[in-house]
């Protein structure tokens, strides 16, 4: 949560459109009180492409997640991997690839989340904050809806 506070203060255009669209959710009665509804946190496009930014620069585990090869082994490209050998990705490097994030991957930038919707899928596919696959963070779902609700009805 601390991530979100730093990152939406370090950038007032951030804050102040972010700040604009929750006062027009709430000016409009898209936003229950006291206690907002998950429905109502991802229905803010901005706000959810701020959520999204800040857990792609700031994951969860910014370590390396190691697993092992399958049996029968794996072709990655021109390599093969064996079975059993432990491989690993790391979110925090994933995460600046300019190829899936663009030319400013390491910058905070909510609005590539609001990007051509091909893009996106892609960069969703490569969003790897609370892991991959069947080992993905069970706690996941309640992280991010109790980060929604504190900062949108805060």
């Amino acid at each position: 949560m601390s991530a979100f506070v730093d990152y939406i203060l370090r950038n007032p255009a951030v804050k102040e459109r972010l700040l604009e669209e929750i006062d027009d959710f709430d000016g409009r009665g898209r936003l229950s009180f006291p206690v907002v509804r998950y429905e109502e946190t991802t229905a803010m496009p901005y706000f959810m492409a701020c959520c999204q930014e800040v857990l792609r620069l700031s994951p969860s585990v910014s370590m390396a997640l190691p697993r092992y090869v399958s049996p029968g082994g794996i072709v990655l490209g021109d390599v093969t991997l064996q079975e059993n050998v432990e491989i690993s990705a790391n979110p925090f490097v994933i995460h600046r690839s300019q190829n899936v994030f663009g030319h400013d991957a390491d910058a905070f930038n909510p609005d590539r989340w609001l990007d051509d919707p091909e893009r996106v899928r892609t960069m969703k596919k490569y969003f790897f904050t609370f892991g991959y696959g069947s080992r993905k963070c069970i706690g996941k779902h309640l992280a991010v809806f109790e980060a929604q609700k504190f900062f949108v009805q805060g």
